[in-house]
């Protein structure tokens, strides 16, 4: 589905977030000159790596749950990279529940099939993190969750402020992972404090007024 080439920058990343990966056991100055190496000039502004079908049409009320929903997300996603469990849970809690009342009645067609998957996915995620019984249990659902919710924010034009579509090699033990962020800055929720700055920016989704 991630149509993701590998580059010069992304090679970079991957060298620069595997410096980080070794350096964790060495000394506090070590682990702090490895800091310097974030990745937030690498943004490949508006290269897409997520397909999807224009669905921008769909009725306003949906959008502005759907855009009720990416805000939960946003919530989730900060709860990971303070590496709170707690905060993750009841964002999560509070994700499934706004994900539960999109009103996807109006929609018709492939738009409404298509946006009931996501729905659907966006909610068993959900409930898989509220429900994991640590930090780590939660950060193994965020790939998938951040998958489908990135395509259901694309395909509605649903997103209420300008969205950062990131990703860290490092993550999901190397395969890698992504993650919606509204901010620029890299602030990884799969490592939190230990690879704060390890990604860089895929895509951006502009927020149009």
């Amino acid at each position: 589905m991630f149509a993701v080439g590998i580059s010069a920058a992304f090679l970079f990343t991957m060298n620069s977030c595997e410096q980080k990966k070794s350096g964790q056991d060495q000394t506090q100055e070590t682990a702090e000159s490895h800091e310097g190496h974030d990745h937030e000039g690498h943004d490949h502004g508006t290269a897409s790596v997520v397909e999807v079908p224009d669905y921008s049409n769909v009725s306003q009320e949906a959008k502005n749950q759907i855009k009720e929903v990416y805000q939960s997300y946003i919530s989730l996603k900060n709860g990971l990279v303070e590496s709170s469990q707690e905060k993750a849970q009841k964002a999560a809690q509070s994700l499934e529940d706004k994900a539960s009342k999109v009103n996807t009645e109006a929609i018709e067609g492939d738009a409404k099939a298509f946006v009931d998957e996501q729905i659907t996915a966006v909610k068993n995620y959900s409930e898989k993190i509220a429900s994991a019984s640590d930090i780590d249990g939660q950060r193994e659902h965020l790939e998938g969750l951040s998958s489908s919710l990135f395509a259901l924010v694309k395909a509605t034009a649903s997103n209420p402020e300008t969205a950062y579509y990131q990703f860290c090699p490092m993550a999901n033990d190397d395969k890698g992972g992504y993650w919606l962020s509204e901010k620029k800055e890299i602030e990884n929720p799969y490592f939190g404090e230990s690879m704060l700055k390890c990604g860089e920016s895929k895509e951006t989704l502009s927020h149009n007024m």
